[in-house]
């Protein structure tokens, strides 16, 4: 018979790196006509990345969707792929 595994056993050990905010670190703010920055939060497929794996803070990833929108409406940044 095989042994249940608890989640507690698949979880990785070591310590918790947390991710900086990347806006914050290089003291910007999100700007659709800085495109070529909001890319590097959209996948391939055209959707913006969450917060657990851009590492952004709240404020900045608000701002982020928010701009990304505007650039896509404008055209600087294609909906899809």
């Amino acid at each position: 018979m095989k042994k249940k595994t608890s989640r507690s056993d698949t979880r990785p050990t070591g310590p918790v790196v947390k991710k900086s905010c990347w806006f914050c670190d290089n003291k910007k703010i999100p700007n659709y006509k800085e495109y070529a920055d909001l890319e590097r939060f959209v996948t391939t497929r055209g959707k913006i990345v969450g917060r657990k794996r851009s590492g952004l803070c709240a404020r900045h990833q608000r701002s982020l969707a928010r701009e990304v929108k505007r650039a896509r409406h404008i055209g600087l940044i294609a909906f899809s792929q």
